[in-house]
C-alpha cells in the first residue's frame, strides 16, 4: 500500500467514524414518532424517517409481537475510535 493509498483510507475511516460519533437526539425522534423507548431497546415506529446515522449504530435488531425494535451503540464508543484514528492521521 502506498503512502497516498494509506492516507486516503485513513481519511475515509475518519469521515465514516465522524458520522458514527454524531449523537442521536432521542428526544426529537420520540417526539416525531420515529422511535419509542422500550427498555434497553427502541421500538421503530417509522422506518423511512430513521436517520442513516442512527441505523449505522444498530447493534441488534429484533422483532416481537409489537413490531421491530433496535438496540443502539453509544456514540461515545465511536468518539474514542475517532481519537485513535486521528493519531494515525499525523
Amino acid at each position: 500500500m502506498t503512502q497516498n493509498e494509506r492516507q486516503t483510507l485513513i481519511n475515509e475511516l475518519i469521515a465514516e467514524t465522524k458520522k458514527l460519533a454524531e449523537p442521536i437526539d432521542f428526544e426529537d425522534l420520540e417526539k416525531k414518532g420515529i422511535l419509542k423507548k422500550a427498555g434497553a431497546w427502541y421500538r421503530v415506529l417509522d422506518f423511512q424517517a430513521v436517520p442513516e446515522h442512527v441505523w449505522k449504530k444498530a447493534r441488534a435488531v429484533a422483532q416481537d409481537a409489537k413490531g421491530v425494535k433496535v438496540k443502539l451503540e453509544k456514540a461515545s464508543k465511536f468518539d474514542k475510535l475517532m481519537r485513535k484514528l486521528a493519531k494515525l492521521d499525523k
